[in-house]
């Protein structure tokens, strides 16, 4: 019998993601920082080659997807390695703040919540967590061979024979399959890493596996957060990329940067909501009144 007191909850995470608002700042703030050089070699391309247009002259809409395309082709070097550099530094910075909520919130969840104390427990936990983070990358890169490899070879084997209708249906199952497997292992790793806080917890390996067995056991709770909470970062995250596109007047205007501003800010927060979320299923931290927020 599941304990139903143990499984995750949106209002929990959010709550808690507004008691720690100093760290979703943090979160924010760092985010941002690691992808300024990119952003920098990118905007400066951008300048140089939009310079020449004269002033007033609207490019059609082909020529400037050509200009756009020649530009990050000048400088793909410089921003491959910028966007690395931006990735490893964000995977880090991300293992270090939820090893930290974790400890703060198993150990003494009434005490400060400060930046500095999330921090510096997360610090001594950092290795762990990044070994369990490990773990849940090559869980997920097997599943992504194990699903593409037999598709490829299908897929191959109708192009060959010109089986237009058995291609499509097979790109169709791995595009289904894949996201399925992100939100397998996604939803297994935020489990393992509050398996992880326990006190009787010493393999990130074992705490990950128990992640896994508490989704198939809690598939509702467990994919309802991911879908509620994870998506709704996701989407807020994009929303400085496709906000320009589709309304105009966001294009380099300051209303444009207050927009990306606050919805980065948004994601932020909801980033450290759905890792909080999930802390219940620990057994050590709990929720004061009736269990049926989730």
């Amino acid at each position: 019998m599941v304990d139903q007191r143990r499984r995750p909850s949106i209002v929990w995470g959010v709550r808690t993601a507004a008691r720690m608002w100093a760290l979703v700042l943090v979160v924010w703030l760092v985010g941002m920082a690691f992808f300024v050089p990119a952003s920098m070699v990118l905007r400066r391309a951008a300048v140089d080659a939009l310079g020449h247009v004269p002033e007033g002259f609207e490019l059609p809409v082909g020529d400037g997807a050509i200009l756009m395309m020649g530009l990050v082709r000048d400088v793909a070097d410089t921003l491959v390695v910028g966007l690395v550099f931006a990735v490893v530094l964000s995977w880090a910075w991300t293992v270090l703040w939820h090893a930290g909520v974790a400890r703060v919130s198993v150990w003494d969840p009434e005490g400060s919540s400060g930046v500095s104390r999330i921090l510096g427990l997360g610090l001594g936990a950092w290795w762990r967590y990044c070994r369990l983070s490990l773990v849940a990358l090559v869980v997920l890169l097997a599943l992504m061979v194990l699903i593409w490899i037999p598709l490829g070879q299908g897929i191959k084997a109708a192009y060959e024979a010109m089986a237009e209708d058995r291609m499509v249906l097979l790109i169709g199952i791995g595009i289904v399959l894949s996201p399925m497997a992100k939100f397998l292992v996604w939803g297994a790793t935020l489990r393992g890493a509050w398996e992880l806080a326990r006190p009787d917890a010493r393999s990130p390996v074992m705490a990950w596996l128990r992640g896994l067995i508490g989704v198939f056991r809690q598939p509702v709770s467990t994919f309802g957060t991911l879908l509620v909470l994870g998506l709704a970062q996701a989407v807020l995250g994009f929303v400085p990329l496709v906000a320009p596109v589709f309304v105009p007047a966001l294009r380099g205007t300051p209303v444009g940067s207050v927009v990306a501003a606050g919805a980065t800010l948004a994601a932020s927060f909801l980033l450290v909501a759905l890792f909080a979320a999930f802390a219940p299923i620990s057994g050590v931290v709990f929720r004061p009144g009736h269990d049926d927020e989730a």
